[in-house]
């Protein structure tokens, strides 16, 4: 009989990682400050400073997510078709990062809720590529551990912008318009870096399909899959956008400058799950993930009721928690790049339905 011999963690495997898949991770992390700068004062400045009201800010939030998560599903397939991961990656980040300088210069809302939802299709063209692109570049064996150091440095962006925000906050005064005007830097870095420190790998095929998306293929698709979808979809109608537990936050008595502080303890409890969902098995903790993602929701609403301090405390780490768990449960680091957008129509009508209700 032959053993097998095991093999070691992949979390000791880090050094064994390639370079594009550490300068991808870098891409995403320098986005990552840029977008969540804005993004953790954004809806701040929209009530503050043109005075939109929580229904309007529901439907770009609503609108932005939705066209992303939908984008995404015909960005992978046109990858596939073309062969051409890199283009549409560094694509989407050059959307994304063009649209920055128009947060600080816009002189009415149309102009952000335009800038936003151009961010937010970057942000659907690039993802599905990137991650097949991070698959072309990693060896079979440590594709879960590529994923979860991508995830992780993208986590670490997401810590690091609102941070970065609360500080220019302070030193300048509340000033939003510098503040914007700085996260253009990190923007222009990240796409500069994939543009000309990303290589392709040779030898990735085009499918040469006609069809951007065949939507035939559905039908293919097992009734389990369907099954995930389903439950995800009903479960993301629990959920309401970021932008409202900043915004409650502020209404709970935190300043301006502060109330970022949200993300910070969100990201602070999604950031060590992330590394660990990406390369443990999907089999083995989906239906664990899935319902303690449901709890901590639920734990998250009722936290509406608690002093400010520790409403923002517990409805942030909550927040983390059911975010990471919810994506542990729906989606293995190795999917291919035609993913279903689970949960956009939902997520569109959970932050109007939010907004109206004044949550």
């Amino acid at each position: 009989m032959i053993e097998q011999k095991a093999s070691p963690s992949s979390f000791l495997r880090w050094r064994e990682i390639p370079g594009g898949v550490w300068t991808l991770g870098f891409v995403s992390l320098l986005m990552d400050v840029s977008s969540e700068m804005i993004h953790a004062l954004l809806p701040l400045y929209l009530a503050a400073g043109f005075g939109a009201s929580m229904l309007t800010i529901g439907v770009i939030e609503g609108l932005a997510e939705a066209t992303a998560l939908i984008v995404r599903v015909f960005s992978g397939a046109l990858s596939d078709a073309l062969g051409k991961r890199k283009l549409l990656a560094a694509l989407g980040y050059g959307l994304a990062a063009f649209t920055k300088p128009v947060f600080p210069l816009a002189p009415s809302i149309a102009w952000i809720v335009t800038a936003r939802v151009i961010d937010r299709i970057g942000k659907g063209i690039r993802g599905a590529p990137r991650d097949a692109l991070i698959a072309d570049l990693t060896p079979g064996d440590l594709r879960g551990t590529s994923f979860g150091l991508r995830q992780s440095l993208d986590t670490v962006g997401a810590f690091v912008g609102p941070l970065a925000a609360i500080g220019l906050m302070l030193v300048f005064a509340n000033d939003f318009a510098t503040v914007f005007w700085i996260a253009v830097i990190p923007a222009a870095a990240s796409f500069l870096l994939i543009v000309f420190a990303v290589r392709e790998p040779d030898g990735i095929a085009p499918t040469g399909e006609s069809k951007v998306f065949d939507f035939g293929r559905l039908r293919a698709l097992p009734r389990g899959c369907w099954l995930v979808v389903g439950l995800g979809a009903l479960f993301t109608l629990a959920r309401f956008s970021e932008a409202f537990l900043i915004l409650r936050t502020n209404q709970l008595g935190l300043p301006l400058a502060i109330a970022p502080l949200a993300l910070i303890v969100m990201n602070l409890a999604y950031a060590p799950m992330a590394w660990r969902r990406a390369r443990s098995p999907i089999r083995s903790a989906a239906w664990v993930c899935w319902p303690l993602g449901s709890r901590c929701s639920r734990w998250r609403r009722l936290g509406w009721r608690l002093p400010p301090v520790s409403w923002a405390r517990s409805s942030a780490l909550c927040f983390g928690v059911c975010i990471s768990a919810s994506r542990r449960a729906c989606s293995p680091p190795s999917s291919p790049t035609r993913r279903l957008p689970i949960c956009a129509a939902p997520r569109s009508a959970c932050s109007t339905w939010c907004q109206a209700s004044q949550c």
